[in-house]
């Protein structure tokens, strides 16, 4: 049965009940930390869930280690291109196009889907179990953000950084609009390469007899190499690169477009690459990138010869070809091209085609008239602030920075309906009622920008002045192409009528904002006092200051700003992360956050990206339903390594689900053996056992064998002793360890060790170790002093667990934190006679290491850890090399003795014969053998003197002597040759492909290391076959 229907009512008091790790009220410190706001457009997917535990694992680490409060603001994106196709498909199903209602109507349909889908998202994100503080959820079109986006927009202006320009963008032919660079998604493709000739000026006509040669010149042509024949109608010059001896006579000449009369001329450039294709190209300014920049150097026109749709127009495509798709156009080019005898070759190759993100259709290069944000001067502030960041991982720095180094002007104007429209409003000469006053403000006004995009002439600033104008909102008009920018409506109208303009006669911008823009605001608009720079609801004394006074920074005391950190998918940080440094950091004057986290994309277990399509995506919200959620949690936490994609499958799923059970089987045993430590009667939820018994049950837990045992206590009190036993000494201080580097583990970001970690410390020590060593100790003197370290470690590994299992641990620690033995701890920090204290963890652990002055702790600490671990040492040295021998040899089913010794290595000197170390001798206890019985299954006595008829097993300080089950030694000695041949061809590999440099600079991380655990696990294995080697010696 699923682990998920055993915790059901687990999950139910998770949800229903106060958090018991969250009591104190009273923190050091409280920060804020936002989440990356989902889009409106439908489900949560596992990359969600994977961002939305890490950052919950933050909270609850800071809350819980660091005394700091951290407020997690939750929100959604109004993902303005994605939404707007959804909308329209479910409009469609009706028969209705957003035309069909208009604009204000089709915006009321989208609005009816953000109520509706915004909380669908939200739904799903409480079911993951999430700690975010909901009052406080943001939404990228609430009116509050709508205000300062359209700010921020304004002063960008005012500052000279945003323009209006004909550029070429990524045009989307279906959704007709502009995308961003994000939305794109490369495909490589098979294609061809057309040949085509170009007839030069005053050559042999085209109905003259034809040169057959595939030369890429002739006397009569020169053959261009292009992928797209449609859009040589648009074709302004052909290039070459003046280093190709083959053209440099061309250059200065002229030739004829195919299939016309327009002639062009060649020209020379170094960007033309002379080994692709024929090494002479088309340059079409207004289709293709890199031709609109060499278009732009030699001050060649910029035609479209494609319109919105994607289909041919403009008077230089011949009439036959007009109107029709662009990709069907180019088959009726090549057929008649072919026809003329004017295509030389077709040659197959496969190059890349953008493709929209959102629509699937192919992306065309356009020139159109778009807003655009000059980044140059932020991006080079953006890159000293990075190093003022903590960036994890660090790599990602040099990767900012190449971005930051070749970043261009971003066009943030999209041609659609759903988003923040641009706060622009556009007026024309019919609208002028003052038309003396308007000349007056165009002459002056004109003269007071250096740019047609409000940058201010200082030198003119006076004169303006001294014009008697007010020029406070001059950097606000542009009259040459007459438009006025302003937050809103009021504010443009106002300007209006100051420069003799019908105030009634505005219309706005169509165009809405990029979504990107903004996401960039989003650390900002989600603090409360940074949103008074932008919005009008300042008090009495904000309302005093100017926006520029605001905007010189903040208060230092605000704990909302800059953000605790940033926790997103390495992918988006130049088209977000990057944005969001440079936003704010322009209108706060500080960096938005001081940590950024990035994480990997969740694929499939092989490495495959995960999609419907392919029948590999995981639904977060389904493995929930049927695991749990700490088991999905788990899962994600433990996979992730900081910037690398996680691979994910059934197999992590699994991993997880069994520590689950694991750790839940550890409260059942500490609840059945140390009963009399719970002061209230314990109730685990329903079911829980029944169904627990079909997954997987340690023997560590069968808590049959252990007699409870009804200990007197004086009015419910017990005396721990001064010295705790070695076993019980040596958890506390294991865990006192592991916890030190799980949470620095946390703190640095390497949350996949710390996962890591946490799992070893409780699955192999304290379960399989300690807890199985218990068992004996449970039926001892020691078994009040054990049952107290028992539930008082596992109550700290609980609260260390917390974070990623959260769900699991609330319910363990809620059943637990009563317990009350009311014990009376050894402290000498307190006097040095037993005194009457809780008895935490902390506590033990202060009175194992009896703290008392700094030096003293120091050397009294490295004294009991060394004893400590002596003693553990030889447990498990014993332990394991029965087991070794148990499972290489075979053991019959016998008593082992085991001569111990103090001096280190002597059971070498014992094998060959020499007693000269057996005065030596040390007795352990009986507890000690009682252990090593519970966990190698076998009956050890200790032993004064070697026996002869058993085959002897050296370990570090002392020896074992054993009775194998196969006698005939020869066959022993050869099988273990033959396994130590192996294990040493194995060791040798590995640490040649260690020491290779190439292979250490360009392998993975992960990969190293686990090349260099298997290192450590063969050098033991062929240490063993040493070992056994040795036994046959004598």
């Amino acid at each position: 049965m699923n682990y998920s229907k055993s915790v059901t009512n687990m999950e139910k008091n998770f949800f229903s009940k106060a958090d018991p790790f969250q009591k104190s009220s009273k923190y050091e410190s409280k920060s804020r930390m936002v989440l990356p706001p989902p889009n409106i457009t439908g489900k949560l997917h596992i990359g969600h869930a994977l961002n939305a535990f890490v950052q919950d694992l933050k909270v609850r680490y800071e809350r819980s280690f660091n005394n700091n409060k951290i407020s997690w603001i939750p929100g959604t994106d109004h993902a303005g291109i994605a939404t707007q196709i959804m909308v329209e498909k479910l409009l469609l199903e009706s028969n209705i196009k957003k035309e069909d209602l208009g604009r204000e109507k089709f915006l009321e349909k989208v609005w009816e889907w953000k109520e509706k889908y915004q909380d669908n998202i939200y739904d799903q994100l409480k079911k993951l179990g999430l700690e975010l503080d909901w009052d406080q959820a943001k939404f990228t079109m609430d009116e509050d953000v709508q205000e300062a986006v359209s700010e921020a927009f304004c002063k960008f202006y005012k500052s000279g950084l945003i323009f209006k320009d004909n550029r070429i963008v990524h045009w989307d032919t279906k959704m007709q609009t502009a995308i961003s660079d994000l939305e794109v998604r490369n495909e490589e493709v098979t294609g061809y390469m057309y040949y085509i000739k170009y007839y030069f000026e005053n050559s042999l006509s085209e109905d003259s007899p034809k040169n057959t040669t595939e030369e890429p010149i002739s006397e009569n042509f020169v053959t261009v190499a292009t992928t797209r024949p449609e859009t040589m109608f648009g074709d302004k010059a052909i290039a070459v690169n003046p280093n190709d001896e083959r053209y440099k006579n061309l250059i200065g000449r002229s030739a004829y477009i195919p299939m016309t009369d327009i002639k062009i001329p060649i020209i020379s450039d170094e960007r033309c690459d002379m080994e692709k294709g024929s090494g002479a190209v088309k340059i079409t300014p207004a289709h293709d990138f890199l031709d609109f920049e060499i278009g732009k150097d030699h001050d060649l026109e910029v035609q479209n010869i494609i319109d919105k749709y994607g289909k041919l127009s403009g008077d230089s495509v011949p009439k036959s070809l007009q109107n029709i798709d662009r990709l069907e156009a180019r088959k009726k080019i090549i057929k008649e091209l072919k026809d003329k005898e004017l295509l030389v070759k077709e040659e197959k190759i496969k190059h890349i085609i953008p493709h929209g993100d959102r629509s699937g259709s192919i992306l065309e290069p356009m020139a159109t008239k778009q807003w655009f944000l000059d980044m140059d001067s932020m991006a080079s502030e953006a890159k000293e602030d990075i190093q003022n960041i903590a960036v994890f991982p660090q790599n990602y720095i040099k990767i900012f920075n190449h971005w930051m180094n070749n970043i261009q002007p971003w066009c943030i104007s999209r041609q659609i309906w759903w988003g923040h429209q641009i706060p622009v409003w556009y007026f024309d000469d019919n609208h002028i009622y003052d038309l003396e006053k308007y000349n007056s403000y165009k002459k002056h006004g004109t003269n007071y920008l250096t740019s047609d995009y409000g940058q201010i002439n200082k030198d003119n600033e006076q004169f303006s002045k001294n014009a008697n104008l007010n020029h406070e909102f001059l950097n606000q008009v542009n009259f040459e192409k007459r438009f006025i920018v302003a937050k809103d409506i009021e504010s443009a109208r106002k300007i209006a009528k100051d420069i003799g303009i019908k105030n009634d006669s505005l219309t706005q911008e169509t165009d809405v904002l990029d979504t990107w823009f903004s996401s960039a605001l989003w650390p900002l608009v989600n603090s409360k006092e940074i949103n008074s720079i932008f919005t009008n609801s300042l008090n009495q004394e904000l309302n005093q200051k100017s926006t520029q006074e605001l905007s010189k920074g903040l208060d230092p005391k605000n704990e909302e700003y800059p953000n605790e950190c940033i926790i997103t998918g390495s992918d988006i940080l130049f088209f977000w992360v990057a944005r969001m440094i440079m936003f704010c950091k322009f209108f706060s004057k500080k960096i938005p956050f001081k940590q950024i986290y990035l994480h990997g994309l969740v694929q499939d277990s092989f490495g495959k990206k995960m999609s419907k399509s392919k029948n590999n995506a995981m639904d977060p919200l389904d493995i929930i339903a049927e695991e749990g959620i700490d088991v999905l949690r788990y899962a994600l936490l433990s996979s992730s390594v900081p910037g690398k994609n996680v691979k994910f499958g059934k197999q992590n799923i699994e991993k997880s689900r069994h520590f689950c059970i694991k750790i839940w089987n550890v409260f059942k045993f500490i609840k059945s053996n140390c009963s009399e430590l719970f002061d209230v009667n314990i109730h685990t939820p329903e079911n829980m056992e029944d169904n627990l018994k079909s997954g997987e049950s340690s023997q560590t837990h069968d808590s049959q064998e252990i007699k409870k045992q009804n200990i007197p206590q004086e009015e419910s009190s017990y005396n721990l002793p001064e010295n705790l036993h070695p076993w019980n000494s040596f958890i506390v201080l294991k865990i006192s360890d592991i916890r030190k580097t799980i949470l620095d583990f946390i703190s640095e970001w390497k949350i996949h060790e710390a996962s890591n970690e946490i799992y070893k410390l409780i699955w192999e020590d304290f379960c399989s170790l300690y807890i199985e060593g218990c068992k004996s100790m449970l039926n001892s003197e020691h078994s009040m002093e054990t049952k107290i370290v028992i539930t008082e470690s596992f109550k700290e590994l609980i609260r260390i667990l917390n974070p990623f299992m959260p769900v699991l641990s609330t319910e363990i620690f809620s059943l637990m934190e009563n317990i009350n033995p009311q014990t009376k701890a050894y402290n000498s920090n307190l006097t040095n006679k037993p005194c009457n204290t809780s008895c935490s963890f902390d506590s033990i652990l202060d009175s194992i290491l009896k703290k008392k002055s700094q030096k003293e702790n120091q050397e009294n600490e490295t004294l009991i850890k060394s004893k400590t671990l002596d003693y553990i040492k030889e447990i498990t040295e014993i332990t394991d090399s029965i087991r070794y021998c148990k499972g290489v040899l075979g053991i019959e089913n016998s008593i082992i003795y085991h001569v111990n010794i103090k001096q280190d290595h002597v059971g070498e000197n014992i094998i060959q014969g020499s007693k000269s170390h057996l005065e030596s001798n040390v007795e352990k206890d009986e507890v000690f053998y009682n252990i090593i019985e519970k966990l190698s299954g076998f009956k050890i006595h200790p032993s004064k003197e070697p026996k002869n008829d058993m085959t002897p097993y050296p370990l570090q300080q002392g020896v074992l002597y054993i009775n194998f089950l196969d006698k005939d030694l020869n066959k022993l000695k050869n099988k273990i040759k033959k396994e130590k041949e192996k294990s040493y061809q194995d060791l040798s590999d590995a640490e040649r492909k260690i020491e290779n440099k190439q292979f250490i600079e360009n392998a993975p991380t992960e990969i190293k290391e686990e090349i260099k655990e298997r290192i450590a696990k063969l050098k033991q294995i062929v240490d063993n076959f040493d070992k056994v080697e040795l036994m046959w010696s004598k």
